[in-house]
């Protein structure tokens, strides 16, 4: 089955609004299907895998202790010496995501220190993260896909509208971010897998 993503019109039908952001597909047969709103294809899976990244850090956390390895290893670790930490890496998924809700729902994202050295402290932010993203609903997302989005980068400000701020640079970010951090803790000896990136899918 092949998919895209494709902004249509808001349409409304009584007291009924058609979503405005439609995942299109078709089944072999040439049969269309499916259709989600801005808020399910922006909330649920940054969760899911802001989740899945806490479980991957849980590992990483026990793995050093029962390795006895200083856990500062991990946390500072890289891939490659002009690529970020690990705690960087973590630090910019929750940026991108609690940044993501908040400009779509057209609020100002809160701000973190962003001075996380531990593990301890890195799972508090995914779970301050989390608890944020849990807090918005469809209604604050939903409809979203025509909005003029600021984002504020390096020495500049780029425009976006609401539904390519999402495909071009939320999602993809996020998903860069959370499996740099898996690439950089697997390196290292910690005993994950694709199934500990995918998370209970099934």
């Amino acid at each position: 089955m092949e998919n895209q993503l494709n902004a249509s019109q808001n349409a409304k039908s009584g007291s009924a609004v058609v979503c405005s952001v439609t995942l299109v597909g078709r089944t072999l047969s040439g049969e269309m299907i499916m259709s989600h709103s801005m808020y399910a294809v922006t909330v649920p899976p940054i969760i899911h895998s802001l989740t899945n990244l806490r479980a991957i850090l849980e590992k990483a956390a026990s793995h050093a202790e029962a390795k006895k390895i200083d856990p500062s290893v991990f946390v500072n670790a890289r891939l490659y010496p002009d690529m970020f930490p690990l705690s960087r890496q973590v630090q910019i998924a929750t940026d991108v995501a609690k940044g993501a809700v908040s400009r779509l729902a057209g609020l100002e994202p809160p701000k973190y220190d962003d001075n996380e050295s531990t593990f301890v402290e890195l799972l508090a932010r995914l779970d301050k993260t989390i608890t944020f993203l849990k807090s918005f609903k469809a209604e604050q997302i939903d409809e979203t896909e025509e909005q003029t989005i600021m984002l504020p980068m390096h020495d500049k400000t780029v425009e976006f509208k609401g539904l390519a701020y999402l495909t071009d640079f939320v999602l993809p970010n996020v998903y860069f971010h959370v499996t740099t951090a898996y690439a950089i803790l697997r390196h290292n000896g910690v005993e994950i897998g694709k199934h500990d990136f995918l998370g209970a899918i099934y």
